[in-house]
């Protein structure tokens, strides 16, 4: 993980130096803190395109897959800002009606699904349809370890329930 990837945030997108871990870990930061900069490397190390080929052998051809860096650069160019300098600070300038009128506000235009894609993914990997057994227990191990699933243990307060989440 170096530079490249890291806007800030927590886990690996926070750190202040470069930083050495295995696939597996930076999944498991993907999944259980939703770590911005481990899930763009991760999808580096894979592959968009394996990604999207395994999406749509699945059926979820309208499954929207993006890198942060290249949702950042399709506000840059749709508003003209420089791409060397934080995209944060430029669109304190931006008027609010011209930031939801922005591409990656609309599904249409940006990577983006459907709660009901979304809901037919994870029962695939519920039900290892998603890929081999093993690997879909894995997705489920991690989601299990998901930290910030009270508002989903809430609603299902039966002990017997598992509860697996991805915020």
């Amino acid at each position: 993980m170096t530079a490249t990837y890291r806007a800030g945030g927590s886990g690996t997108d926070g750190c202040a130096y470069d930083v050495e871990m295995s696939a597996r870990d930076l999944a498991f930061l993907m999944m259980t803190i939703s770590d911005n900069a481990a899930t763009d490397l991760l999808l580096d190390i894979v592959g968009p395109d394996r990604v999207r080929t395994t999406l749509d052998g699945l059926g979820f051809e309208g499954f929207g897959v993006s890198s942060c860096p290249a949702l950042d650069d399709d506000i840059r160019r749709e508003l003209g800002l420089a791409p060397g300098r934080s995209l944060d600070d430029q669109l304190a300038d931006v008027l609010p009606q011209r930031l939801l009128d922005l591409g990656a506000c609309d599904p249409a235009r940006s990577p983006s699904s459907t709660p009901r894609e979304v809901t037919a993914l994870l029962a695939a990997v519920w039900r290892d349809e998603a890929g081999p057994a093993l690997a879909c227990a894995e997705v489920r191990d991690l989601m299990e370890q998901q930290v910030w699933q009270h508002r989903l243990v809430s609603g299902f307060p039966e002990p017997s329930v598992r509860i697996a989440g991805k915020s």
